[in-house]
């Protein structure tokens, strides 16, 4: 059975798709089954690896037009799959509002590739609508992408009050996989300021991942080409960062980190 992550944050320019793509490239490269599915109207993840104009997406495997297992992409990592965005997705949230139980249509799409694959890794939209509460119904985990960033780290607060609603009303398995500070840059000093703000922050302090994301510019790079950091260039700060989130994620998961 797949372990389901949601990648979120309701504030964008938070690294969310950044962790999305390296993360489940990070999970594949280690021989983890995973499946990707860009969930965002953006389709940053799409794009990432190519997936510029797919013939379905997530919203035909929303309407029950295609099956999730036959909405399926190859990508060139061995073990990495992906369901393509839309950027009908932001108009979808209007119709998403006349489904019944139309914050569980994911969860109910998905159920078909449980058993195909070992994660499915789901980048959210940088609001808290419709699409974004499918997506945490359907998780067992949330990854909270947070820059180092005071606006960031409200937009933190706001979705850990709403994984608690959701926990109550929809979804009593989700968990809070962790808080990760993203674009994270030692040298500046609000950067440390949020850093001690969140470890001195009793609600916080147990959620916040190990592992920072350090600013670096071959993450732009990486994703320029298509190419996961860890492949475009193994030795750089991002690289080594991912691999680290990666292995911490496994562990949290109560996965082998080696296979």
């Amino acid at each position: 059975m797949a372990i389901t992550i949601s990648i979120s944050n309701q504030k964008g320019g938070t690294g969310k798709t950044t962790t999305a793509t390296n993360l489940a490239a990070g999970l594949a490269l280690k021989g983890h089954k995973t499946l990707l599915v860009d969930f965002d109207a953006q389709k940053n993840s799409s794009d990432y690896f190519d997936l510029v104009a797919p013939e379905v997406t997530v919203i035909d495997v929303m309407d029950g037009r295609c099956k999730a297992e036959d909405a399926v992409y190859e990508t060139d990592i061995d073990h990495l799959y992906l369901i393509g965005g839309s950027k009908e997705l932001k108009n979808y949230e209007a119709t998403l509002l006349t489904q019944p139980a139309r914050e569980r249509i994911l969860q109910r799409r998905l159920q078909g590739i449980q058993e195909d694959v070992d994660f499915i890794l789901i980048d959210c939209a940088g609001d808290l609508g419709t699409t974004t509460l499918n997506a945490l119904t359907a998780a067992d985990y949330v990854l909270i992408a947070s820059q180092a960033e005071e606006f960031s780290f409200r937009g933190v607060e706001d979705l850990l009050h709403t994984v608690d609603i959701i926990r109550d009303a929809l979804n009593p398995k989700l968990e809070v996989l962790g808080v990760l500070l993203t674009m994270y840059q030692k040298t500046l000093r609000h950067h440390r300021d949020i850093e001690h703000h969140l470890f001195s922050n009793d609600t916080l302090t147990d959620k916040l991942f190990d592992t920072k994301i350090r600013r670096n510019i071959q993450l732009s790079n990486a994703a320029s080409v298509g190419q996961p950091i860890q492949l475009y260039d193994a030795g750089c700060h991002g690289a080594k960062d991912y691999t680290l989130l990666t292995e911490e994620v496994l562990s949290r998961c109560h996965q082998p980190v080696q296979l």
